[in-house]
């Protein structure tokens, strides 16, 4: 099943924590490690979030879920997740300890968004919130990382980490402002 996955894609996670971590001394095998790991966590998170937004394609195919069922997919994202800490694991606890703040983070904010919705009432502040935990703290986890692997200074680690965070919220706030635009498109202007 996990041959099914549709994998291409940019790479945008793994290639900017390897961008970070070569501006200094890192040591490859390390950053790549832990650039396998952040893309396959991305990869558990697509699986998730496919199903919880009842999304059925990825990249123009039937996604996981629609091909091999539900409880299918949850379970191959689940295996992808123990797998990235497998990755993980291997460059130490502090590794892990990073990623355990990423996931539990990403999963506030998408309980965040499933409690509120687009409802009417959600203010700017509540969304800028959900967005930064739920996508942008990702980018900048990525970024920081890879800073710590390029063993950079803790001043260009913070600077690399609000890049991330930075590219993760416009990326984000493009995001919603397309699917936006979608739903005006098929619903009309009276929305």
């Amino acid at each position: 099943m996990l041959a099914d996955l549709p994998i291409g894609g940019k790479r945008v996670r793994p290639r900017l924590l390897l961008l970070f971590a070569a501006m200094g001394d890192a040591r490859k095998e390390r950053a790549v490690q832990l650039a396998a790991g952040m893309e396959l966590l991305h990869w558990a998170t697509l699986i998730h979030d496919d199903i919880i937004d009842h999304s059925d394609t990825r990249r123009s195919q039937p996604a996981l879920h629609c091909r091999w069922g539900v409880q299918a997919a949850v379970v191959a994202g689940d295996f992808l997740l123990a797998r990235a800490y497998d990755f993980f694991a291997s460059c130490g606890s502090s590794a892990c300890r990073t990623a355990d703040t990423l996931v539990k983070a990403m999963s506030e904010g998408e309980l965040m968004q499933l409690a509120s919705g687009y409802h009417p009432e959600r203010t700017e502040e509540d969304y800028f919130d959900c967005i930064e935990k739920k996508t942008a703290s990702f980018l900048a986890t990525v970024c920081r990382m890879g800073a710590e692997a390029g063993g950079l200074a803790s001043h260009l680690r913070n600077a690399a980490a609000r890049f991330g965070l930075a590219l993760g919220m416009s990326y984000q706030i493009l995001d919603d402002i397309q699917d936006f635009s979608e739903c005006v498109k098929k619903v009309g202007p009276n929305m």
